[in-house]
């Protein structure tokens, strides 16, 4: 995978001790002139010190300054290759080209951010949980059980045990009764949705594994999962539909769903050509 994800990470950390947001505003400010910086005078351009450079990369999980540098790099040389105009905010009056333009260009910025974000070794982790899980289950409210049900969906189509609740009294009655064999899924963008976290909480108190999708800034639920994997969205006034952040998490879902069916692809392949066959009956030529 493209070593990437630097300036993302940067821009979605929203929880840094001051010392450290200083070093990230430089870096985001001007990240050409950082790229030609040593540690040394980082800290010092920043008005900071060594140690709050290397706590900044802790915090953000990566594996050290090179790694740090390397991603920043990856992710300003992505950005220089896009038009200066990007998505913009849509206002009363915009005309329907403007809003074509504003929502393709917010989709796939969403979708590249989200792909820099991808932990393999936690994506491995997640798929081979869903794979072995005896059960599995999905759980989110609003928008986040939507995809939660296509998940489920998708993981049926393959003859893995999973259902998904967008109810919180259904979820919880199906969370008392989960055990160390089985994986609970919480969706949750925002990762403060009491319903989703008291549910998750019930999960891993019954010992089932709990993985999250939700945002990369740190946040109750991705503290309190098993394994996290993240969606990145900058998402406009236009908040309601919550467009940029329903689509990465598909993107996510679609990556794990993937995952799981080539880990199980005997048995997979089998499975999506008889339901296939089974629901092109039910269509019209």
């Amino acid at each position: 995978m493209t070593l990437d994800g630097g300036l993302v990470r940067l821009r979605q950390a929203q929880s840094l001790a001051p010392s450290e947001r200083k070093i990230a505003d430089v870096i985001l400010q001007d990240p050409a002139a950082f790229l030609k910086m040593n540690l040394a005078e980082l800290a010092e351009q920043s008005g900071s010190s060594s140690a709050a450079v290397v706590r900044l990369w802790q915090s953000l999980d990566f594996e050290g300054f090179h790694d740090l540098k390397l991603r920043v790099a990856g992710d300003y040389q992505k950005e220089q290759g896009q038009s200066p105009v990007l998505y913009g905010e849509i206002e009363q009056g915009s005309d329907l080209e403007q809003i074509v333009n504003a929502v393709k260009q917010r989709s796939v910025q969403g979708i590249q951010d989200t792909a820099s974000l991808v932990d393999l070794v936690a994506m491995g982790k997640a798929i081979d949980a869903l794979a072995k899980g005896r059960r599995n289950c999905l759980f989110g409210v609003g928008a986040s059980g939507i995809i939660a049900e296509d998940m489920a969906t998708k993981l049926l189509r393959i003859g893995l045990l999973a259902m998904s609740f967008r109810d919180y009294h259904q979820c919880v009655t199906f969370a008392t009764q989960l055990s160390p064999e089985d994986v609970f899924v919480a969706v949750s963008y925002s990762g403060y949705t009491t319903d989703t976290l008291e549910v998750a909480q019930m999960a891993k108190e019954r010992g089932a594994t709990l993985i999250a999708l939700t945002q990369y800034k740190r946040n109750p639920l991705r503290e309190l999962a098993d394994i996290s994997l993240f969606v990145s969205a900058d998402e406009s006034v236009i908040r309601a539909a919550a467009m940029t952040s329903r689509i990465n998490s598909l993107f996510v879902m679609d990556l794990l769903f993937t995952g799981v069916a080539s880990q199980t692809y005997e048995t997979s392949i089998d499975l999506l050509n008889a339901t296939g066959e089974a629901a092109a009956r039910h269509r019209k030529n």
